[in-house]
């Protein structure tokens, strides 16, 4: 999709979220090079709430504390936010979108959260606990973005 908008010069803007635990993932990396060759206009967005299911990013990640720095090799820069915080989120997803607009190529928004509910049956019937997520909130925040710049787009 990214690569569309580029041909196309549309001014869209590809929104990809994962969450902690993919981006540890082969297919991250070779998406994260193709974006960085092409200055595709994408921003990846990992959701870290901590636990990828049930596993803890302590024990299932090398390098953990930054993981909005895994497009650094890549040439890509990266920004950790508070996910809890509304406005901190917004800023980032307009700087974000601004950024990949301008043909700067992608960008990776690490949003720190917590989840509202276990991600499987399964762990709530063992009792397991759990985080809350705003992933909703980041989402309808930037969507909401990217929906008012298109309407500004068709009234111009």
């Amino acid at each position: 999709i990214a690569f569309a908008n580029k041909y196309r010069d549309n001014g869209n803007v590809c929104m990809a979220f994962f969450g902690e635990g993919a981006a540890n993932q082969g297919q991250v990396y070779e998406s994260f090079n193709m974006a960085s060759l092409w200055k595709l206009p994408i921003v990846y967005v990992i959701e870290n709430n901590h636990y990828a299911l049930g596993t803890s990013v302590e024990r299932a990640s090398a390098e953990w504390k930054e993981l909005h720095h895994r497009g650094l090799a890549f040439g890509i820069p990266g920004e950790e936010i508070d996910g809890m915080d509304v406005a901190m989120v917004k800023a980032a997803g307009e700087w974000a979108l601004a950024h990949a607009r301008e043909g700067k190529g992608p960008v990776i928004i690490e949003a720190l959260t917590y989840r509202y509910r276990c991600p499987t049956r399964q762990s709530t019937a063992r009792g397991k606990k759990c985080r809350i997520c705003v992933s909703i909130t980041i989402r309808s925040s930037w969507c909401a973005n990217v929906c008012s710049m298109r309407e500004k787009a068709r009234t111009n």
